[in-house]
């Protein structure tokens, strides 16, 4: 379930690749500020020389928001898709970013970091278990002091709320898409691919792992930024 799961959100990656970056900010509602608020709240000094790994780099833009406030780190990319990667290469040129290409359900770290981001990419693990499992991972692959943030899809605690949430996220994306291609291209893959769960279930595992000052630093209807350190 969880191999089958992986390859079919590879290809959706692979497929959309080239117009990722236009496609986020008409799918993500206020995903710019998102992303800011991610590595602006980075309780680390800009010229500190830090180890920095970024989960599902995708094409490199919370890299690039990474590699502009912290110019000293080393800055290690993670993501399941080659095309993916190769544009995140074009767009940030730099010898002192690496990448690698892998399954997060393969993943092992090979090295601590002082900081570890993730941005919209969790939610495809599919079980709570399976998302468990994975910030116990990033936990032991945190610096005494680091610190891990998370920006992703979540949904309400309340049926209701939900609902009406989801709702008014398809209003927002009529502004940029048909009817068609709104069902085709967001909701339908939403729900066949996404895994999401509430902010709350997020912060109780990570506090039960082990992670300290456990806290949300921003949200919008359908996405969170949160996080935690060692």
């Amino acid at each position: 379930m969880s191999q089958k799961h992986s390859e079919s959100v590879k290809q959706n990656f692979e497929d959309k690749a080239s117009e990722y970056d236009e496609f986020m900010l008409k799918c993500i509602p206020n995903y710019s500020e998102m992303t800011e608020y991610l590595v602006n709240n980075l309780p680390f000094n800009t010229n500190e020389e830090l180890a920095i790994c970024d989960l599902g780099s995708g094409t490199g833009n919370v890299t690039v928001l990474l590699d502009k406030t912290f110019p000293n780190a080393k800055i290690n990319c993670v993501d399941i898709s080659p095309m993916m990667i190769d544009m995140a290469k074009a767009k940030l040129n730099n010898e002192s970013i690496t990448y690698e290409i892998a399954d997060f359900y393969e993943y092992e770290f090979s090295q601590k970091y002082d900081i570890i981001t993730s941005s919209l990419a969790l939610h495809h693990l599919v079980t709570d278990d399976d998302k468990k499992m994975f910030y116990k991972k990033i936990y032991s692959a945190l610096n005494e002091g680091g610190i891990f943030y998370n920006a992703d899809v979540v949904i309400a605690a309340s049926e209701t709320t939900e609902t009406n949430i989801m709702e008014l996220w398809k209003q927002w994306l009529r502004r940029y898409h048909s009817e068609d291609d709104l069902m085709e291209m967001v909701i339908n893959r939403y729900y066949e691919e996404d895994r999401p769960t509430t902010i709350a279930n997020h912060l109780n595992w990570m506090q039960e792992i082990g992670f300290i000052e456990v806290d949300v630093i921003w949200r919008k209807a359908k996405a969170a930024v949160f996080g935690g350190g060692r």
